[in-house]
């Protein structure tokens, strides 16, 4: 019960809504809940606002509505006798527990300790780029020779270019190696080995058949030294333009005008050639096979074709002579004469028919009806 005639302003401590009521004389006060209190003594303008610091209590009386002269109650009395609060001081804001942290349980390790293994060198004749002997070590590393005196070999790291420069050594005596106390700067390719090994069966592959298509010696060589579960294999690529610059040295030299001599012994195939034709100031060759005029005498008709992309001076044109080959139900159009051109006139195109057709009279004994030919 509040005795005294003070102005009260209620703030709700949950929805922020405030209100501000006088009280003169003794009055009930029937809404509880929790507010926070600021009393103006007096109620008058000028008077000072006191901030609390004291829980104030409002009770209830037993009857609402209660005034000091007699009389009948017009209000029910109260279901509860509820005691309401108000703390206006701050309310201590307690510790939170700390959190503990716990640590995984790692496995233990394995107690296992490693072998020291010595390192071991194998040379590898021809194993370089420039044909030279190559040293391979144990753990993965590539050595080239620097410099050698007797029977004493001084060996470098192979790694030396613009951005690895690695300073390692190892020094040769007969059949013993040493390594230098500088160590390598790079990391070591496990597969080393196989590595240099692949590159030399490439190297001498390619030179005994010269004839067989680059990528078939790669493979063919891959096969011979690389496993399923090996790691960081050779660039297949790489390995086929070293096999066409090995090869390179061998071919003959390409021409680089009408006046030169075909090499026979190095194409190894002396009825490829059938026809080398001159009509005025061009060369025309022709190439085919015994088993491709045959193929060609049988067929009902011929099909021409010709590309001027894939050749070089002093040639203009690859003409070539096309019929269907069949096997059981399939049937497809493949290339049987092939010519090299050094022009592209009518007169030409008449003098390589016409012979062409001449080879295959002279090989068949038989004349065949041609369709298609250009005239």
């Amino acid at each position: 019960m509040i005795r005294s005639d003070v102005t009260i302003h209620f703030t709700c401590t949950r929805c922020k809504r405030s209100q501000e009521e006088t009280i003169s004389g003794p009055r009930l006060w029937t809404q509880y809940g929790e507010f926070d209190v600021s009393i103006i003594l007096g109620g008058v303008s000028g008077s000072n606002t006191c901030s609390l610091n004291a829980t104030y209590i409002i009770e209830t009386s037993d009857r609402e509505g209660q005034t000091d002269t007699t009389g009948e109650d017009t209000n029910p009395p109260p279901t509860h006798n509820l005691t309401a609060s108000f703390d206006v001081t701050r309310r201590p804001v307690g510790d939170e527990p700390e959190a503990i942290e716990v640590s995984l349980q790692e496995p233990a390790l394995e107690e296992h300790i490693l072998v020291d293994v010595p390192v071991t060198y194998k040379i590898i004749e021809q194993g370089s780029q420039r044909g030279k002997r190559k040293l391979v070590s144990s753990d993965s590393y590539e050595f080239v020779k620097k410099v050698s005196k007797g029977d004493f070999t001084y060996w470098r790291c192979s790694k030396r270019s613009k951005s690895v420069n690695c300073p390692a050594t190892i020094s040769q005596k007969g059949e013993t190696f040493k390594a230098n106390s500088r160590d390598h700067t790079h990391q070591a390719d496990k597969s080393a080995l196989k590595k240099v090994q692949v590159w030399k069966e490439v190297k001498s592959k390619c030179v005994d058949d010269v004839h067989k298509p680059a990528r078939r010696v790669v493979e063919d060589a891959m096969l011979d030294f690389i496993d399923e579960d090996d790691h960081r294999l050779p660039n297949v690529r790489n390995l086929q333009r070293l096999a066409n610059r090995v090869r390179e040295d061998l071919r003959p030299a390409e021409p680089k005008d009408l006046e030169f001599v075909i090499d026979t012994d190095y194409l190894q195939c002396r009825d490829f050639l059938v026809g080398d034709i001159l009509v005025d100031e061009g060369r025309h060759l022709i190439f085919s096979t015994p088993n491709q005029l045959r193929i060609l005498q049988q067929a009902r008709r011929w099909f021409c074709d010709g590309t001027f992309k894939i050749l070089a001076k002093p040639f203009q044109q690859l003409w070539s002579i096309h019929a269907f080959v069949t096997k059981g139900e399939s049937f497809k159009q493949v290339p049987l004469v092939f010519c090299l051109m050094s022009r592209r006139k009518g007169r030409d195109y008449v003098a390589v028919s016409s012979l062409s057709v001449i080879f295959i009279v002279i090989h068949e004994n038989v004349y065949s009806n041609m369709i298609g030919l250009p005239y």
